[in-house]
């Protein structure tokens, strides 16, 4: 359920020095002629990604580790999400402990003034239809105050100013990483959904939404799903995917009045043209291609994409030489627990 999330402490420069012994001297005097410091598995320990200190300039430090949970209770890296049982928690607690300690016998604890923020949920399925997949992603819809800020082969990135949606081909990722051949196999026909919450304002209305004001509260299943569910919703959409020939069929024979029917039908082939849903949105207004029922007119295009959704159709079609018809949605799927 949870891929990754950051610790964060607000400290002074004694607790700073506690950090010699491990990092060295070197340490100590790059960051006395910089205000950030950054260091890439510090420990030389899986699951501790990094470690990132800035400086107020007035004394006053930031100190905030990145944590791969269940590559640090393993003790080896892995594809694997960590799940948010309460045991597996306790146990998470109490290693993130003894890792801090790790750095001085005087070093700050969990319940010493560390508090969250970032936090990762994720969820991941095996399955040959990955590339498939990401297509599929990247033509989707990007919601109100998102945009893709990657767009790259393999990924759909959609980000806002505190919160990222990732969907993506995870062997294709690793690739890109200096890992192992023996991760990078596991990650093979991996298609995973990350909702990410970057910075403490986001973990602050994840804290209200949710009434979970400690800690750990936000590591929690249902906490997850239910905010894994709604990003996907918001995006992608929970439809399976129809061939063109199989969607027609369906709008044709349902209880629909014609018209509506025709405007449906024409719709589909509008946004397959327009290689995305959100490049058809944006062309609603200067494209020539627009079909006349939508031409300058997004509500009504709004109310027939609900439409659509009600008869179970995904706005985004399967391309026309796709073996079946009807392909189910990877939510069903990936949701299921």
């Amino acid at each position: 359920m949870i891929h990754t999330f950051e610790l964060k402490l607000k400290t002074r420069y004694p607790t700073i020095l506690l950090l010699q012994d491990v990092l060295g001297d070197e340490f100590i005097n790059t960051l006395s002629s910089q205000q950030n410091w950054h260091l890439t598995n510090p420990l030389q320990l899986p699951g501790i990604r990094k470690i990132n200190i800035s400086s107020l300039g007035i004394g006053i430090y930031y100190i905030s580790i990145e944590v791969e949970p269940e590559s640090l209770i393993r003790e080896e890296l892995t594809v694997d999400l960590f799940d948010c049982d309460p045991g597996n928690v306790k146990v998470l607690k109490n290693t993130l402990n003894d890792t801090l300690l790790t750095f001085h016998e005087r070093f700050p604890i969990l319940n010493d003034g560390w508090y969250l923020s970032r936090i990762d949920y994720a969820r991941q399925i095996e399955t040959p239809l990955t590339s498939l997949y990401v297509d599929l992603a990247q033509r989707a819809k990007i919601p109100y105050h998102y945009m893709n800020k990657v767009g790259k082969p393999g990924s759909m990135y959609l980000q806002s100013n505190s919160t990222r949606y990732n969907f993506y081909d995870k062997y294709d990722y690793i690739c890109k990483q200096d890992v192992s051949e023996s991760i990078k196999e596991q990650c093979i026909d991996i298609y995973r959904t990350e909702i990410q919450f970057r910075n403490t304002k986001a973990i602050r209305y994840l804290r209200k939404k949710y009434d979970a004001p400690l800690l750990f509260d936000l590591f929690d299943s249902d906490i997850a799903i239910d905010i894994i569910r709604n990003s996907y919703q918001k995006s992608i959409g929970v439809e399976d995917y129809y061939r063109y020939d199989r969607a027609e069929r369906v709008i044709n024979t349902s209880s629909l009045k014609n018209k509506t029917r025709s405007n449906l039908i024409s719709i589909l082939e509008f946004i397959s043209e327009s290689n995305s849903y959100t490049e058809a949105v944006e062309s609603l207004y200067y494209s020539d291609l627009v079909p006349s029922a939508y031409r300058d007119n997004l509500s009504k295009f709004k109310r027939h994409i609900k439409r659509l959704k009600e008869l179970g159709i995904n706005p985004i079609l399967l391309p026309n030489d796709f073996e079946i018809e009807v392909l189910p949605n990877p939510y069903k799927e990936l949701l299921t627990i």
